[in-house]
């Protein structure tokens, strides 16, 4: 198969990191000559090779090469930043590489939450169309980014018979932990979560703990707290892949998730060798990643990518009985020149039902601007009768 994308990968060399960097004060004079009889002890006067962390990198690979090299891992952890779209390219090109090396996988996905698994099983299984399946799930409720970042691998994934997994705990419990903690968790609550929470060790702790200041919000909130909501999410997930592997005997698993879920080995990676002893290799998107001793196995460039624009309304929803609310008209958009105000009920868009802002997101999928839909609403009158009113229009970017 012919790669439509350059995909270059850095072979990091783990066991040629001669040291950790460590923070040392240098004065000048006060360090001996290179090999000075006289040289005083490191821990006064470190050496070079006390001082300065060291990482080989070989020479850029392709997607084969890398293939090659991890084919014999049970579980490959594959990272992304969310909304770069040339990450998600580049975490499909890993999966085509393995299959291409004959290895049989099982892809898991943070972003599908563990309730709503049947849903990617019958879109696996082509009984449900991809609407369907993003309503089942409910995508754009659970997980927001815009689904085409994702879709190339999910249809591949359709078309070869590659089991997907729901990885991520539903997010009811991830608020509920935020908001009580797990100790205030009801027992039904904690029955969704794993036996087994390890802790972090001190390094990560201290990772996160950098994060958690970082944003302005932290100075309000619980570090600890923080950390349980941090661990709910590796704990769970980690959980749910190693039953993946044992649901699917003989196959490998390929994790898709943030990177920071498995920087260093840590969150799910750990955790999963905790749960199951099979060996992890962790692959990040090398692009505004900040490359460090022991950071990933594998370093990976994909080639940047855009989305093309997508066609959109202009209009901001919210829930109702009768259709989906319009709560406000962007002005200037497609819906402001098609005559929708504000406190229409959209009941169909181009002859398909609507429930749920999740369902006009879905049933817009795919299309681009400029392309024409057939719009069904209702106008409620407070002095006259309501109106039923249908308008065909094209779409803005």
């Amino acid at each position: 198969m012919t790669y439509s994308r350059n995909l270059r990968v850095l072979l990091v060399s783990a066991a040629l990191l001669l040291s950790a960097c460590k923070s040392v004060g240098v004065h000048g004079h006060d360090v001996p000559a290179h090999g000075s009889p006289d040289a005083a002890s490191t821990e006064e006067h470190p050496t070079p090779a006390d001082r300065t962390a060291v990482i080989e990198l070989g020479e850029a690979v392709d997607i084969r090469a890398l293939a090659a090299r991890i084919a014999d891992y049970p579980v490959v952890l594959v990272g992304e930043t969310h909304d770069r779209y040339g990450d998600h390219l580049g975490q499909l090109d890993v999966i085509k590489g393995l299959a291409e090396q004959g290895v049989p996988i099982v892809i898991g996905m943070e972003m599908f939450q563990q309730p709503y698994q049947r849903f990617l099983d019958d879109y696996i299984a082509g009984r449900i169309s991809e609407r369907e399946m993003l309503n089942g799930t409910e995508w754009f409720e659970r997980w927001r980014y815009d689904y085409r970042l994702y879709q190339p691998i999910l249809r591949y994934a359709r078309e070869k018979g590659i089991p997907v997994i729901a990885l991520n705990i539903e997010s009811e419990i991830v608020e509920r932990v935020s908001s009580v903690g797990i100790d205030g968790l009801d027992p039904a609550e904690r029955a969704r979560l794993p036996d087994l929470f390890s802790g972090y060790d001190e390094t990560h702790r201290e990772r996160l703990q950098k994060i958690f200041t970082s944003h302005a919000a932290a100075a309000k909130g619980d570090f600890n707290r923080f950390l349980q909501v941090q661990e709910t999410w590796d704990q769970g997930m980690a959980k749910r892949a190693s039953d993946a592997l044992r649901e699917y005997p003989g196959r490998h698993l390929v994790v898709l998730a943030g990177s920071g879920h498995m920087m260093f080995k840590a969150g799910i990676p750990d955790r999963l060798e905790e749960y199951t002893g099979a060996e992890t290799v962790v692959i990040l998107p090398g692009d505004g990643l900040r490359v460090k001793p022991g950071i990933a196995d594998f370093i990976i460039y994909p080639e940047e990518a855009k989305l093309p624009g997508k066609g959109v309304m202009g209009v901001f929803l919210g829930e109702s009985e009768e259709g989906v609310e319009v709560t406000a008209v962007v002005p200037e958009s497609a819906a402001e020149s098609a005559g929708i105000e504000e406190g229409d009920l959209i009941q169909q868009i181009d002859g398909i039902a609507l429930r749920s802002p999740g369902e006009l997101k879905a049933a817009l999928t795919g299309r681009a601007p400029g392309e024409s839909i057939s719009v069904k609403l209702l106008r409620k009158r407070l002095l006259m009768e309501d109106e039923l009113i249908e308008l065909e229009f094209t779409l803005g970017e």
